[in-house]
């Protein structure tokens, strides 16, 4: 503390105590000439004398007056009218940041003329410390506007003693302020003194208008440079500007401002003004924003350097008590890293809370969060940078902290005033209904069984074309990933459409070859099922003897039996060349006693096993010469094989594997859920994951393109003139090239990122807007809440649910505005429950998943002290422990904690992670709501990660 703010202190405390005895009263001035005069009325000044003498080391004037002496005295009556008793007096700088009633007083007075004079917003752009992206992010800002609203937008740089606008823009190139013709800030503000009729000072000299190529054909934006700094002339030009700008007379600088402003609202009619603030504590900042600004934005590190930075501003804030003024606050500039990112903004946001509980605002607080974009530091390097980058920034809208805080600000109360509303657009309420209606009809069902496939709503995914490789011979993916789906339209001889664009996608190579296609096992409750049979029905006896034989062959039998029962129909031509006794064999596969002794009659024989094997190779060399390529497909193996599924199904992919080289005409194709291949892997199977394996786990650009693909095909026409009677026609239109015969448009963000705005809404927003809270982009909330644990693919069938839901909710409701589907609709609670509750029984439905069900059962039941969106991995053995232990004899497969893990991990239930130096176990966040688990922070995990519980 000051020594001199210490003594006035003391002095204070010393006649405080001593008011209505040894004195009547008292004042205390501290002089700009570091000087303390202290005037006391008192009838005993000898004894108050004595006691002041400890401050005789300073310099400190007691003046001592009677009762009388005061009561003749008009100056000394004045000096004692003052309520205070401790009188700071006048100060060379920083007026509005240390007197908090001038303060009130000068906003107020502002307020009444911004009012009057009809001025735009004010937006204050300020930082504690340098480096923190205030600039660009005002810059990009401005554009936002311009670009995205049509706005007027003025920018105007008063970080007076650090200019930074030559690096935007490319305004180190404009000629007209090389050669002095267009200055900035400090030369106006010096020329409309200096002038004797202010209104001759022509505005249009002092700032540059932006080409469209950054605004927009309807925006506008006006830069204000702090200063003409370009050439040297024009440097000592600005510095003896400066140097001469007063800003300590703070009612003369915001007399300045007031004409500043008047002068824009009338020459140049903007909708907004933005300015960039200097950094830490200075006059400009506390005149500026304190006083002139309808809107703060304050952007401070997590560090404890910005610590006072942070305090004083809401204590400033605080006690200027205006609910006009608004403030944001942005933690800048945080790591790309996830992990880093998060600890550092729960620090800066414990230490507002810290704040906040400390008093009650008025104003409007907000707080957003901006990390490190190495692209954005490019800006200003290079003369093209600027254009590209910024440019491309805004009109892709590609950085999400950015626009999370442009509509965060676009929310406060002064900016939704100059925001234009969007209006009700005749016919868009009956065009949005026929959009909904023709969905509701048009989604197909997320069951792939009980799906009619047409050529026309077929997706068409960079996976399928795969299908056509030799060595790719097995076909992974999580339930409701579309293997059933794809099984269909490759089997089904009235596809043929699909089939041949599968292969003209697939390459020239593949498009000249002709492929036939065998189904080995019939499809669920086909008209027909001939070939279906239940595995579980096999001779235990002789897999007890000789499994791997016995299995291997069994696998034979049946591909054989299944090609032979379509080769009349698909293979033409083609005579079988076993012995009778053996052809009298080939009969439907059915699950019942007479397949089963059909089959071990020719497993125990090996003659007929050396027949079957010598036709296969007859039938192989028949397609070759005929130039044509059998694909054999097992799909619904897990409807066939109830338990045991590795052990039975290793030997056939281990076949395929060992004589995919002898049979050059086969392509065998096994379909397998990827939580029943991870039961492969237990063997020696390992080489099968890689070369050999298609991953059919959608992305989310291809869960989106599938949708919109549905929209195209069914409601084209009906898109298109909603995207016209809302005048966004033209900025789809690249978009909408993109789009092939068969209504498929690219798998890539820029096109389909737009396009989910239109739709779905720009960012997700539930029940009523709070800036404090952090909201997604549709394009990204989708993907996070439906995709599994480990965030590496979103399914299908929740997704389909949700929006069929969300439809449902929305053609009830009339709308005429933007989006097509509102985030009410599908983010609602009710909606994401029945998806997350629907999804989990799709997959408890098999046979092999029926421990799921009593792990979610104990843990609704019993295990409150585990519903947190993570577990370590202490706790998970702990509450799996205790389900084992709950169920004993009744789990079905999974005996243990290991399997259980291992289980829900390939269901996507739990993906294993390090974190914070400790192994967690984390939930696929569909299931956060529905099973009520609560969010944790790493920091507890330490707490955690040694808890007992």
């Amino acid at each position: 503390m000051l020594t001199i703010l210490n003594q006035v202190e003391k002095i204070n405390e010393i006649l405080a105590n001593n008011k209505g005895n040894l004195l009547v009263d008292y004042k205390i001035f501290v002089r700009l000439s570091a000087i303390i005069e202290t005037y006391i009325i008192t009838n005993n000044s000898a004894e108050l004398k004595a006691e002041l003498k400890q401050f005789d080391a300073y310099k400190i004037k007691f003046a001592f007056y009677t009762e009388e002496q005061v009561e003749d005295s008009i100056a000394l009556k004045n000096i004692f009218d003052s309520p205070e008793t401790k009188n700071y007096g006048l100060k060379h700088r920083f007026h509005s940041l240390l007197d908090d009633n001038h303060s009130k007083k000068l906003r107020k007075e502002t307020n009444e003329f911004k009012q009057t004079e009809e001025i735009p917003p004010v937006v204050t752009f300020y930082s504690y410390k340098g480096g923190m992206g205030r600039t660009t992010t005002m810059t990009t800002y401005g554009l936002h506007l311009a670009q995205h609203y049509g706005l007027r937008v003025a920018i105007m740089d008063f970080d007076l003693e650090a200019p930074g606008y030559l690096n935007f823009f490319n305004l180190d190139q404009n000629e007209e302020l090389e050669n002095g013709q267009i200055n900035g800030i400090v030369e106006y503000l010096l020329d409309s003194q200096f002038a004797k009729n202010p209104d001759n000072i022509f505005l249009n000299k002092y700032y540059v208008e932006l080409d469209s190529l950054y605004t927009g054909q309807e925006g506008k934006v006006f830069v204000f440079p702090a200063g003409n700094l370009l050439g040297n002339n024009n440097q000592e030009n600005y510095l003896q500007g400066l140097a001469r700008l007063d800003l300590a007379s703070e009612d003369r600088f915001i007399e300045s401002f007031k004409n500043l402003f008047k002068t824009i609202k009338k020459e140049l009619n903007p909708h907004i003004i933005l300015i960039d603030s200097r950094t830490g504590f200075n006059d400009v900042y506390g005149m500026l924003a304190l006083i002139m600004s309808n809107i703060i934005v304050g952007f401070f590190g997590s560090s404890k350097q910005t610590k006072p930075g942070i305090e004083f501003l809401l204590e400033k804030v605080l006690s200027i008590d205006d609910s006009s003024l608004e403030l944001l606050l942005i933690n800048s500039i945080l790591p790309e890293n996830e992990t880093e990112m998060t600890e550092f903004h729960k620090s800066f946001h414990t230490h507002i809370d810290e704040i906040r509980e400390r008093h009650t605002f008025n104003s409007s607080i907000g707080i957003s969060k901006l990390r490190r974009y190495p692209k954005l530091e490019k800006v200003g390097l290079v003369k093209t940078f600027t254009e590209d980058i910024l440019t491309a920034a805004v009109k892709s809208k590609e950085i999400f902290d950015l626009e999370e805080i442009f509509t965060k600000l676009n929310n406060y109360e002064a900016i939704q005033k100059i925001i234009p509303k969007q209006e009700a657009v005749l016919g868009s309420a009956e065009i949005r209904e026929k959009i909904l209606s023709i969905l509701q009809n048009k989604l197909p069902n997320p069951y792939a069984e009980a799906t009619v496939i047409t050529p026309q709503d077929f997706f068409y995914r960079k996976s399928m074309i795969e299908i056509f490789q030799k060595d790719k011979f097995l076909i992974r993916g999580f339930k409701g990933t579309g293997k059933t789906y794809l099984y269909k339209a490759l089997k089904d001889t009235g596809l043929t459409e699909i089939q041949d664009k599968l292969k003209q996608r697939a390459g020239k190579e593949v498009s000249n070859k002709n492929f036939i296609f065998v189904d080995v096992i019939s499809e669920t409750g086909a008209k027909s099922p001939n070939k279906r049979f239940l595995v579980s029905s096999l001779n235990k006896e002789e897999m007890k003897e000789n499994r791997n034989f016995y299995l291997t062959y069994f696998w034979v039998v049946y591909t054989w039996n299944a090609i032979m029962l379509d080769r009349a129909e698909k293979i033409v031509d083609f005579e079988t060349t076993v012995s009778p006794e053996l052809k009298q064999l080939i009969q439907k596969i059915e699950p019942n006693q007479n397949t089963v002794l059909r089959f071990d009659t020719i497993i125990k024989n090996r003659n007929f096993l050396v027949q079957i094997e010598n036709d296969l190779a007859a039938l192989n060399k028949f397609l070759k010469d005929k130039n044509h390529n059998l694909v054999i497909l097992y799909d619904q193996l897990d409807n066939l094989i109830l338990s045991n599924f590795g052990v039975i199904v290793s030997p056939l992919v281990d076949y395929w594997w060992t004589n995919k080289e002898s049979f050059s005409q086969f392509y065998p194709k096994i379909f397998i859920r990827t939580d029943l291949f991870e039961k492969l892997m237990g063997t020696n199977t390992d080489r099968w994951n890689g070369e050999n394996t298609i991953s059919i786990e959608w992305d989310k650009d291809e869960v989106y393109a599938y949708f919109f693909k549905l929209v195209f095909a069914n409601a084209r026409t009906e898109f298109s003139n909603f995207l016209k009677i809302h005048k966004i026609d033209r900025d789809f239109e690249v978009i909408l090239n993109q789009i092939d015969s068969e209504n498929q448009i690219p798998e890539k963000e820029e096109y389909l990122k737009p396009l989910m705005e239109v739709f779905f809404g720009k960012l997700v927003i539930t029940g009523t807007y709070n800036p404090e809270y952090n909201y997604k982009h549709s394009y990204n909330w989708f993907f996070d809440n439906l995709s599994n644990a480990g965030k590496k693919s979103i399914s299908l069938r929740p997704f389909l649910n949700l929006i069929k839901g969300a439809v449902d909710y929305a053609i009830k409701k009339t709308s005429t505005t933007l989006p097509v589907i509102h985030s009410t609709y599908y983010a609602n609670m009710k909606n994401r429950d029945d998806v997350a509750e629907n999804h989990f029984k799709d997959l408890t439905k098999e046979e092999n998943n029926q421990d799921l069900k009593k792990v979610f059962d104990y843990l609704r039941k019993f295990g409150d002290d585990y519903k947190f969106t993570f577990l370590t991995e202490n706790e998970l053995e702990t509450f799996l422990s205790k389900v084992v232990d709950y169920y004993k004899d009744n789990l079905e497969e999974n005996k243990n904690t290991i399997q259980l893990t291992q289980l829900m991990e390939a269901n996507g239930i739990l993906v294993r992670e390090v974190k914070w130096a400790t192994v967690i176990y984390r939930f696929p966040e569909i299931y956060k709501y529905w099973l009520k688990l609560t969010t944790r922070k790493g920091e507890d995990i330490g707490v955690v990660s040694r808890s007992t519980l």
